[in-house]
């Protein structure tokens, strides 16, 4: 699992990553380089049309049933979800037709 972090202050650093020690979360941290707004605006986009269309608002009961919804939230983004950066495809279905045109390229 990955976790989403902005930088922040010294302190609400430390307990960040205080937290995340302490709890043994079998998580890793994934943060943008300073200065650098783009580096993660997929993840950032991926976040906020999970937070918006999965969660609106609430919170899951326990971690299992946390799992179990993102897993299958992950898998309607990939296979159904349409992406306007895709030209209104589905992420799988984009690659399948990207891949079978590079190849179609390269011969």
């Amino acid at each position: 699992m990955s976790v989403k972090s902005s930088k922040s202050t010294p302190d609400k650093r430390r307990k960040y990553d205080d937290t995340f020690k302490a709890e043994r979360h079998e998580a890793v941290q994934s943060m943008s380089r300073r200065s650098n707004c783009y580096d993660n605006a997929h993840a950032e986009s991926f976040w906020s049309r999970l937070k918006t269309e999965l969660l609106d608002g609430g919170s899951f009961a326990n971690l299992t049933e946390a799992r179990l919804e993102i897993s299958h939230y992950i898998a309607y983004y990939n296979a159904e979800r349409r992406h306007s950066a895709l030209g209104y495809q589905a992420p799988n279905h984009f690659e399948i037709h990207f891949q079978t045109t590079s190849q179609l390229c390269a011969a």
